[in-house]
Formats: C-alpha cells, sequence, structure tokens
C-alpha cells in the first residue's frame, strides 16, 4: 500500500476509536464541545466528529450543605431549566436510623426528561410563605441534573414534612407520583 492509503486509514480509525468512546466512567473532557479529524491526503477526504462527553455525575458520601445551591443554569419559573442529558438520583438518610442522618443510601439514574418536566410542572410554592408541615425527619433526595455543556442543576426533595422539591431558592410541591416512582427504586428510611 501506499503511504497516503496508509496515512488516510490511520487518520480513519483515529475517529473510529474516538467516536467509540462513550463509556460513562470516561472523565476527561476536551475544552471544545467537539474535535474534528480530517486528513487531506489525496484521493481520499474523511472527516470524523466526536462530541465531548458530559461530566460524570457522582454522589458524596455525605450530603452538600447548600445542596440545591450550587448551580450554573438560569430560567425564570423552572426548577429544571432548558434539557439536561443526565440524572443521577441519590438519597441520603434522615433522623433516627442506625445509619447516620446525612449519609448516602442509595443512588440511581433516571432518564432526565421525565423527572425534569414532572417537576417544571408542579405548582410552584409562594416566596415567603408559612406552612405547618407533618413531621419532617430529614431524608432527602438529592437530584442532579447533568447539561452537555458541562454545567448542571441540583435539586432537593424532601421526602415527608411539606415534601417541596428546592433548587436555587425556588421551590414546587413534589408530584406524589414523581416522589413514589424515586423511592421505588431509592428505597426509603424506615421509622
Amino acid at each position: 500500500m501506499s503511504r497516503a492509503v496508509l496515512r488516510t486509514l490511520a487518520v480513519v480509525a483515529v475517529g473510529a476509536l474516538a467516536a467509540g468512546c462513550s463509556s460513562s466512567t470516561h472523565q476527561a473532557r476536551t475544552a471544545a464541545s467537539s474535535a474534528s479529524v480530517t486528513s487531506t491526503t489525496p484521493p481520499i477526504v474523511t472527516t470524523t466528529t466526536v462530541a465531548a462527553h458530559p461530566p460524570v455525575l457522582r454522589c458524596a458520601a455525605r450530603l452538600p450543605r447548600d445542596a440545591s445551591g450550587h448551580t450554573a443554569r438560569t430560567a425564570v419559573g423552572q426548577l429544571v431549566p432548558g434539557s439536561p442529558v443526565e440524572l443521577l438520583a441519590c438519597r441520603y438518610h434522615g433522623f433516627n436510623q442506625p445509619q447516620p442522618s446525612g449519609t448516602l443510601a442509595a443512588s440511581h439514574r433516571f432518564a432526565p426528561g421525565p423527572v425534569a418536566a414532572a417537576l417544571n410542572g408542579a405548582r410552584r410554592v409562594p416566596n415567603g410563605a408559612v406552612f405547618n408541615c407533618p413531621i419532617d425527619f430529614g431524608e432527602q433526595i438529592l437530584l442532579l441534573f447533568g447539561y452537555d455543556d458541562g454545567q448542571r442543576v441540583n435539586v432537593t426533595v424532601s421526602t415527608a414534612g411539606c415534601r417541596f422539591a428546592t433548587s436555587r431558592g425556588m421551590s414546587v410541591w413534589t408530584p406524589p407520583s414523581l416522589l413514589r416512582r424515586l423511592e421505588a427504586v431509592l428505597g426509603h428510611d424506615h421509622l
């Protein structure tokens, strides 16, 4: 084979290997949103575009103090703005459990679209309103929504009490069907 054909095959092989890197444990992230590999050696011109991967979301061993405050995206009236591409739900223990309060109990990945739609369609809690809620032992579910540009939105969901879902200072009443679905997979504390 000629050098030009060998060089073209090498470029195609590198592009194919790069395109095949879609492991969920892939941690390297390029600065650009995509990379392009091009060979202009005659007689073949090959172009392969490789999309950058979003960062891998992970649950912390303990519930962060300000779990719903570290977000980068904003949208008026939406708890989960835009179109997240990833959702990791992390359940943390409350009080009166054999495990310490605030420690990770379970985690699971969900399709982000239906959960985001349920939260965005939920009834908003008026700012400054005061409620007399049932007893709440502190069990929480932290929803980590990841976006293709590397940003994320965190939403905390109280599993008892008023059962609010909160992000960036905005709260909604968590739809009961959504909370049941989350708890069916993540489990719940036993009182």
